[in-house]
């Protein structure tokens, strides 16, 4: 009889949205907020959906009368008004990232029965560009080791895998100055932020998708999965 830990790797619509909050609580915790904000102040996404329009607004702030005359307060307005629009686009653009779903780790019981939720993975599916967002993962602390990580993620590829069935998928790690994303890219994806899922799969994506089922193999558990058709054992 194998005495491993078992874990069932689940994303279903009865669970998938309670998953994701669950993802989102725990990804942005006091320690984790800290350091995610003080490198996100870094990144071009912010500099381009954010800085930009900051400087649009202290322009209008501090227009020096002694240049444009009478015309301070109508620039003034007109950068205003264009730093709203800049945000507004920007929280278009955002919405656009698509509804949001959670992959959740169970224990798995020596009965068969599911137990409590140790970690998830939180995604946002963007439908027109065809593209799937790992927008978060978490481990609880007392299973970390276990092989969880590698295998959310792992079910990420799968998921994606079975929509590029019907045309190709983009997978990207969203937020990729948070402490957690580093890692999934760091550590999981090859130091890659974006990869390409087709039905038949690329050198790049088989390598990587190999390292992943390599890497579970060697854990000290066992993962049952409910991924919509894709249902096994690893």
């Amino acid at each position: 009889m194998d005495s491993r830990q078992r874990f069932i790797i689940e994303f279903s619509p009865d669970s998938a949205k309670a998953v994701s909050r669950y993802v989102t609580r725990g990804f942005f915790g006091p320690r984790e907020l800290p350091q995610a904000f003080a490198r996100m102040l870094l990144t071009g996404e912010f500099g381009f959906f954010v800085g930009i329009p900051i400087l649009f607004l202290l322009a209008s702030k501090f227009l020096p009368m002694m240049i444009f005359g009478q015309w301070t307060e109508t620039i003034s307005q007109i950068l205003t008004v264009l730093a709203v629009i800049w945000l507004v686009a920007g929280l278009i653009r955002i919405s656009r990232y698509g509804t949001s779903g959670g992959i959740g780790c169970y224990t798995l019981g020596e009965d068969g029965s599911q137990g409590e939720l140790v970690g998830g993975l939180r995604m946002r599916f963007e439908r027109r560009a065809r593209r799937i967002w790992i927008a978060g993962l978490l481990v609880e602390p007392d299973w970390r080791g276990a092989g969880i990580g590698t295998a959310l993620v792992l079910a990420a590829f799968r998921i994606a895998q079975e929509r590029a069935e019907q045309g190709p998928v983009i997978l990207s790690v969203f937020a990729p100055s948070h402490p957690a994303s580093k890692a999934i890219i760091e550590k999981q994806l090859d130091g890659q932020q974006t990869m390409s899922v087709t039905a038949l799969p690329s050198e790049s994506l088989r390598r990587t998708i190999e390292r992943l089922e390599s890497a579970l193999r060697k854990s000290p558990s066992l993962f049952e999965w409910q991924l919509s058709n894709i249902e096994g054992r690893q």
